[in-house]
């Protein structure tokens, strides 16, 4: 089988800066240049979020790493608009899936469940890479790791912990096609009332996946890279491109990392 149909990575995109900036500008131009030879590429985009909703994830966001988290909670619980699905909606245009979720930080896992949705359309792939914008993704070397990994069953990435819970780093993570459509099946039980990624962790639980450690890099400034070698740089799958308070710095890392894998 070739890696076309291998393959696919989907790509979480926002129209809001700095993301926007990150993925065109980062992203874009690098690894996904490079990889759309090798496999298909699909980022994702939602709608802009009405002032309510963005006055609410204000509160909500502000609120939900304090003493006082039990108000997010009790918000997303009770409040449930902004979680509605409309996979039905999507629409693919020049290789991005539009959507009609909007846009929050709080959305992230309602609008990865419907990009799920519309990828299981499409028959000619076995796994999923869901990058997000600060995510690099040397692909050539993610299609060697595959072939030494399960077809079923399988969720990989860097894992971490909430409470005794493990779950896949949203900055890159690898499911097999079976995965996410029992994800698809089961999305009503998904809980929007913690990230996208701890929300993944406690539905691949209940499913009882168990995850697979996938080594990734992580660089907050270009000037990092200096301590590292090529020939290490070509060892990771996946580089998490995170400038902190400089997210200027993320499309410095990707262009710098690809640059010097090019050189290889």
């Amino acid at each position: 089988m070739s890696s076309k149909n291998k393959l696919v990575c989907l790509v979480l995109t926002n129209n809001s800066e700095p993301w926007r900036t990150i993925y065109h500008h980062g992203a874009k131009v690098t690894w996904i240049d490079t990889a759309s030879k090798l496999v298909t590429v699909y980022s994702y985009t939602g709608t802009k979020p009405s002032i309510n909703a963005r006055l609410r994830e204000s509160l909500t966001g502000r609120i939900r790493h304090s003493k006082f988290s039990f108000l997010q909670v009790f918000i997303d619980k009770n409040f449930k608009s902004i979680f509605n699905r409309y996979s039905n909606q999507q629409s693919l245009v020049g290789g991005n899936i539009f959507q009609q979720e909007i846009e929050l930080h709080s959305t992230i896992g309602i609008r990865t469940l419907s990009a799920f949705e519309f990828l299981l359309k499409y028959p000619e792939w076995e796994y999923v890479w869901r990058a997000n914008v600060s995510n690099y993704v040397q692909v050539s070397k993610l299609l060697e790791l595959i072939d030494q990994l399960p077809d079923q069953n399988l969720a990989a990435g860097v894992i971490n912990h909430f409470g005794k819970t493990p779950y896949l780093s949203g900055a890159g993570y690898l499911l097999s096609r079976d995965v996410v459509a029992r994800l698809v099946e089961n999305s009503v039980a998904w809980r929007n009332y913690y990230l996208d990624d701890v929300a993944l962790g406690f539905a691949l639980d209940d499913l009882r996946v168990n995850l697979l450690p996938i080594e990734r890099l992580t660089v907050s400034k270009e000037a990092d890279l200096e301590s590292i070698s090529d020939s290490e740089l070509r060892n990771f799958v996946s580089f998490r491109c995170n400038g902190k308070s400089d997210r200027g710095q993320d499309v410095l890392i990707m262009k710098e990392i690809h640059r010097r894998l090019l050189a290889q």
